[in-house]
């Protein structure tokens, strides 16, 4: 993670990585993932004095420096293909695509190959789950509903809170999906913009009986003006066509 004064020393070619990586594609998380690997590398050759303006000067041999100091720090060969994997994407969307490609920068020559896919963490049991969720529900119903969101949608933490603003706040692209694929339940998500971090946020829920519920998650937050929350309702409503 970079300290905005790092990024304020960042150079030109840092500059111009940043803004191509906001237009790879992905989600927010990628996106930000990817920008903080290219003011890495931005660092990493201003470390070495190579003083390098324009993405279009990017050398192969620049690259391999890169992942070779990322490899003698001890970083994982699955961390480090996922870094490449951003680094083509920005080489490609600057129209670099016969570096990205080069022979020397597969994932094999960079001594990347034979890291497991598999991944190293496991899903919690349907039992473990079903208990955390009463638990949530009597508790703080708010964060129950983002669970369930979370693991019906395959959602992180974070999306779940903020997947709101993508249904309610786009009619096309991804959030016109959402809204179709909402449109097949009874409730409806919306919400205002506000903090990016899980603020407190009051959670309105149609019940099976007709009735409704709120609650307030506790936060850190909690001190901070009521104008500077961000409010998240699930309402009854009807998605439009």
């Amino acid at each position: 993670m970079f300290s905005k004064s790092q990024e304020k020393c960042m150079g030109k070619l840092g500059g111009e990585m940043k803004a191509l990586a906001k237009h790879c594609g992905g989600s927010h998380k990628t996106v930000n993932d990817c920008i903080h690997i290219v003011q890495r590398f931005d660092h990493h050759l201003r470390a070495l004095n190579v003083h390098i303006q324009r993405v279009a000067q990017i050398k192969v041999r620049h690259i391999e420096s890169y992942i070779h100091e990322r490899l003698a720090q001890g970083i994982g060969k699955r961390t480090l293909q996922n870094e490449m994997a951003s680094l083509r994407a920005v080489l490609q969307q600057a129209g670099r695509k016969q570096v990205a490609e080069h022979e020397w920068l597969t994932n094999k020559s960079l001594g990347l190959a034979g890291a497991s896919r598999s991944g190293t963490r496991q899903a919690i049991t349907p039992e473990h789950y079903h208990h955390v969720l009463e638990t949530a529900r009597m508790k703080a119903p708010g964060l129950a509903a983002a669970l369930e969101l979370a693991r019906l949608m395959g959602l992180r933490s974070q999306e779940a809170v903020q997947s709101v603003q993508w249904i309610w706040g786009m009619g096309t692209g991804v959030g016109g999906m959402w809204r179709r694929c909402m449109g097949k339940f009874d409730s409806w998500l919306r919400a205002s913009s506000g903090w990016s971090r899980l603020p407190p946020f009051t959670v309105s829920e149609r019940l099976g009986g007709g009735g409704k519920y709120q609650a307030a998650l506790p936060s850190p937050l909690q001190s901070k003006p009521e104008s500077d929350r961000t409010n998240v309702e699930i309402n009854e409503r009807t998605c439009p066509e």
